[in-house]
């Protein structure tokens, strides 16, 4: 629990949505192409460290961004605007976290732009620090037809260490991830070495003449990936213009110490309406539903059934229920509500904002300023 009586300002994180904590220090982005490393126990800004790109002062400099941390950098990724009429290229960045130092620029060489407001629809980037290096995950749309690759850069300089034309997906530890082809191919997937980018053993295969499924690693449980394999159906229906969709989503194990299927460890989610998973707990995938995203559902990973399901609504930043340390934090009804992930069970209820970042010190949340139409940044220490 957190102690909401007991808050500090971040002045300088108003008006951003997202971030990450890594101990006492919260990491954010704004829209003017800008890092900020604040020690949330007083609200002070340790620096502040502007990327390539920034512009002129009011344009819209930073667009579709992301954020990770390790334990000693920070990556920040997003298309940076000179102006609102000349988009530059996306840029990674990496950045010392005790100093605000860059380490590194790195530029993908995307031929495409995203889209304010529609960010992954004619471009889209993930990243995600390895024990390898840094995975930069590449999706395009160009000409009408979707273009994929992966890279691992060096933790240290950057440098391109192996690239594949799938998509890789891994998770922080573990010498293998799962890489699967372009969404129009036969979506097979295989093993990763990921000190090598070397494919190994193949660990589901599409099925022929079917819809090729989509693959995710959810995360890590011991020494095994969690990864999904999630099919869509649509059912033309004359009383649905649009057609019903429904999925078929199933779950397996590969060890990420060997690159291989663990035997019969593959299992059939019960609900056909299921989108956006997440791991919850090691026993726990939390998901939403494809046709109400307001509706968070727990389904167990031992055999698949759904054990509960709680209906949430997004606060005005956009912001999804946030998951951590087997809890789910939500809004609904105009308050705030923590759920034991594993059982559904009403953990907390009350008026506090929905978190923005969660670790084991506290939260990071936001309320809406005295002139109703912009946001202030917080922080509550954790209790208990």
């Amino acid at each position: 629990m957190f102690d909401v009586m007991n808050t500090v300002r971040m002045a300088d994180a108003d008006t951003t949505g997202s971030g990450v904590m890594a101990g006492f220090t919260y990491f954010t982005t704004d829209e003017h192409a800008s890092v900020f490393a604040i020690d949330v126990r007083t609200g002070l800004t340790a620096w502040t460290t502007p990327l390539t790109g920034s512009g002129s002062a009011g344009a819209k400099t930073w667009t579709c961004g992301a954020i990770a941390v390790d334990t000693t950098a920070v990556y920040a990724i997003a298309s940076n605007y000179d102006n609102l009429d000349a988009p530059a290229r996306v840029t990674l960045t990496a950045i010392d976290q005790a100093t605000g130092d860059i380490l590194w620029h790195y530029s993908p060489p995307t031929t495409q732009v995203p889209v304010p407001g529609e960010c992954g629809d004619n471009l889209g980037y993930a990243i995600t620090p390895t024990a390898y290096g840094l995975l930069l995950n590449i999706s395009e749309m160009v000409d009408g037809s979707p273009l994929v690759y992966s890279e691992m850069l060096s933790l240290a300089s950057g440098d391109i260490a192996w690239r594949t034309d799938t998509v890789v997906h891994a998770a922080a530890s573990g010498a293998y991830g799962i890489a699967t082809s372009a969404p129009a191919e036969a979506a097979d997937a295989v093993a990763i070495d990921l000190s090598t980018g070397d494919p190994g053993a193949a660990v589901a295969l599409a099925p022929p003449d079917a819809p090729s499924p989509a693959y995710s690693v959810l995360g890590q449980v011991g020494d095994d990936l969690i990864v999904s394999s999630q099919t869509l159906d649509v059912t033309r229906d004359p009383q649905a213009p649009f057609g019903t969709t429904t999925t078929a989503t199933s779950v397996f194990r590969v060890s990420a110490v060997t690159g291989l299927l663990q035997p019969k460890s593959e299992i059939q989610l019960a609900d056909t309406d299921l989108n956006n998973c997440t791991m919850a707990t090691d026993t726990t995938l939390v998901c939403d539903k494809l046709d109400d995203a307001t509706t968070a559902v727990g389904i167990s990973l031992s055999d698949g059934a759904t054990r509960w399901q709680h209906a949430f609504t997004d606060d005005q930043s956009g912001r999804p229920p946030l998951l951590f340390n087997g809890y789910m934090y939500g809004t609904a009804g105009g308050r705030a509500f923590v759920l034991d992930a594993d059982t559904g069970a009403l953990v907390h209820d009350g008026t506090f904002h929905q978190p923005i970042a969660v670790n084991q010190t506290g939260m990071v949340f936001s309320v809406s300023d005295t002139d109703g139409y912009s946001w202030q940044c917080w922080w509550a220490p954790a209790v208990g």
